[in-house]
Formats: structure tokens, C-alpha cells, sequence
């Protein structure tokens, strides 16, 4: 299960997924991230990296909100 979001905003610009975009994601998400990795690669036909850091460019960061309960 995929929780809402408790925020959106809206701003000018795009995000475009292409071989240098890379995946971030904290240990605990592992298996999440596989799995979504996963999805996504027999969408767009390689596979994504992996991002050093959540502040690497060009990346998609997964990140658990310990205040949500």
C-alpha cells in the first residue's frame, strides 16, 4: 500500500526519466525500491542506477517519514 502524500505543490518544470537518472533510497526500503525498480525497467527497458545520496541530481529518492504513524 502506497500512502497519499500530505502535501502537493505544483511548480514549473518536468522530471524526465533516462539512463542517468539514478534510484536513493534508505536501507529499510530495499525491497520496495527492487520492486519498483523492477516495474519501472520493464517499462523503459534498462535499469536504473543507484544514487550515492538523496541530494544526487537526476534522482528518485525514497524516504520513510518516521512521523507518520
Amino acid at each position: 500500500m502506497i500512502p497519499l502524500p500530505t502535501t502537493v505543490e505544483f511548480s514549473e518544470g518536468k522530471f524526465q526519466i533516462n539512463p542517468d537518472t539514478t534510484i536513493f533510497a534508505s536501507s529499510n526500503l530495499s525491497k520496495i525500491v527492487g520492486y519498483f525498480s523492477t516495474l519501472l525497467q520493464n517499462s523503459i527497458d534498462y535499469e536504473l542506477g543507484r544514487a550515492e545520496s538523496e541530494n544526487q541530481k537526476d534522482a528518485i529518492c525514497f524516504k520513510l517519514n518516521s512521523n507518520l504513524k
